[in-house]
This record gives structure tokens, sequence and C-alpha cells, in this order.
């Protein structure tokens, strides 16, 4: 008689458990020149590095969908994993290189941990069967808070000053936007998932990394710098192998084993997880204001991964 309990329990776990894996390997990003020294000093630019990564991810979910005999989607079904692409991907890049430099670092991910707070409102709409007549459980006051609590933790922790121009201005709304697009295409990707694609997962990513990697090389072509050192490729081919290729394959594992909210607080654990890890490795102090918005960072990222959803996880999302 336990053992259904403890599978559904080990259901909710593993994915919360790969969320955490993800965000681990997100928050390192920033940390890499520290971590790993000169070799990743100098860098390719932002789109021919993005396309590298997206070509990869093509190729490796091509064989994956090819060794599993995955059934190719055909017609409208091949709009969506495109949607993917672009929503998930390239939009939110073309957004944040046109925000150019009228927009910090700090400020960019301070406006993204509202991701989670609108993947909340957009869900009952953009979620499809998986979450037909829950409007009630999904809009809840005690999720809203820890959304907003998440919010607000990155404000305390984060020096960010609004905009004092009508270009810092255009750049704050661009991020906004590009978090809205993030929000809206992780409910239609979960969306997708739970429908018909948990089966299909392999093409479905492989046709989003085909998208975007197309996106990224015309951007790239038409904005940047095309630089051939196998000095420069060496490590980025190194780094996208070895960390960022699995992230993204573990992000659309999770599709089909999370709610489109507990994806979106990825946006907020990263962030937490590499502040921690400076602070750890420079051995600094804390503000009494930077602890208290760690701690509602904490609390309202855990609330959302951790919370019960009964209504918003059924079955055909629990683990295969």
């Amino acid at each position: 008689m336990m053992v259904a309990p403890l599978r559904r329990r080990k259901a909710r776990v593993a994915p919360a458990a790969g969320l955490l894996l993800l965000s681990l390997l997100w928050a390192a990003e920033p940390l890499r020149t520290g971590l790993f020294g000169p070799a990743f000093r100098d860098r390719l630019p932002h789109f021919q590095r993005q396309a590298i990564l997206f070509v990869l991810l093509a190729l490796v979910c091509a064989v994956l969908a090819k060794f599993r005999g995955e059934e190719r989607p055909r017609g409208a079904k091949v709009s969506t994993p495109i949607l993917i692409g672009l929503g998930m991907f390239l939009a939110p890049s073309l957004l944040g290189w046109s925000a150019g430099g009228w927009i910090n670092g700090f400020a960019r991910t301070v406006l993204f941990t509202l991701v989670p707070l609108f993947a909340l409102v957009l869900e009952p709409y953009l979620g499809g069967e998986l979450h037909a007549g829950s409007h009630p459980a999904l809009l809840n006051g005690s999720r809203l808070s820890a959304a907003i609590a998440l919010a607000a933790g990155a404000f305390c922790v984060f020096p960010v000053e609004f905009p004092a121009s009508l270009q810092a201005g255009a750049a704050f709304c661009c991020t906004i936007m590009s978090a809205t697009i993030i929000a809206a295409t992780n409910c239609i990707a979960v969306s997708a998932a739970y429908r018909s694609y948990h089966k299909s997962i392999a093409l479905l990513a492989a046709i989003s990394g085909l998208t975007a990697a197309l996106g990224y090389t015309v951007a790239s072509i038409f904005t940047e710098r095309s630089i051939w050192q196998w000095s420069l490729w060496a490590p980025e081919l190194l780094w996208s192998t070895v960390v960022e290729l699995p992230t993204l394959l573990l992000l659309f594992w999770l599709m089909g084993h999370m709610s489109a909210v507990r994806m979106a607080t990825r946006y907020g654990v990263a962030p937490l997880i590499t502040i921690l890890l400076g602070a750890l490795l420079t051995q600094s102090s804390m503000t009494w204001r930077t602890s208290l918005g760690l701690l509602l960072m904490a609390l309202g990222a855990g609330y959302l991964l951790f919370a019960p959803e009964s209504e918003l996880e059924p079955a055909s999302l629990s683990l295969r």
C-alpha cells in the first residue's frame, strides 16, 4: 500500500533535483573565468558562441531521436519546437543585444526573476489540457506571494538603478519583454510535452536547437565579426560540451516532468547559487540587506519548487 505514495514522492523529488542541478550548471557560467583561469578570458562573440552550442544540441538530439525511433512530427506539430527555439532562446538574446549597454547585468538578473511570476499568471491560459479548469489553484495567494518574495529578494541582493534616460527605459522594457516571452514559451513547451512530445522529446529538442542555431548564425553574420582562432574555439567547444549541452538536455527533459512555474524558478535559483558560490570562493561577508534578500529568494523559490502541486503535475507528467 505504501508503494504508490513512495513512487509519487520520487516522481516529485527527481525533477526538483534535476532543476537544482540545472541551476548549478547555469550558475557556473558567470564564475567560469575565475574557476578555470585565463583559458576562458578571451571569448568568441555571443551569437557565434550560441550558434556552436545549439548546433551541438541539434546533432546530439537528432542522433538520440534516431536511436530511439521517435516519430517525426509533421504539419502543425513542427511549429511548436520551432516556437520553442525562437521564444526560449533566440528572441531573448536578440532583445538583450538590442538593450546593449543601457542595462547592467545586475538589473537584467533582477528582472529575469520575474519569469516565475509571469509563468504563474500565463500558465492557466497557455497550459492547454494540462491546466484545464485549474485556474483557482494556479493563482492561489501562497504561490503568488512566493513568486513576489523571490523577485523582491533579488531587488534586495542586486544593486539596481532605475532608468534615468529614454534609452535605459527602453532597455528595461526589452528585458521585461524577454522575461515575458520566456515565461510564455515555458508554458507552451510544458503543454506540448504533456500532450504528445513526452515520447519524442529528443526530436523536439533537435528541431528547437536547429531553429536557434540558424537564428544565431544569421544574427552573428549581420552583427558580429567572425573569429576563426582555434585558441578561442577550443575552450568554447569544451565548455559547451561539458557544461552547457548537458544543461540544455536537462532543460528539455524537465519539460516533460515539471510545471512551467517550477521550471521558471531556475531564474531565481541560479543567481542564488551564483551569489553563494561567489561568497564561498571569495570568503566575503554579506550585509543584512543581502542576507535578507537571499533568504527571501530561497524561501520563494523553495516554495514554488517543492510545494505540492497535485493539480499541476498529473500522472501523465510522472517519471517513466
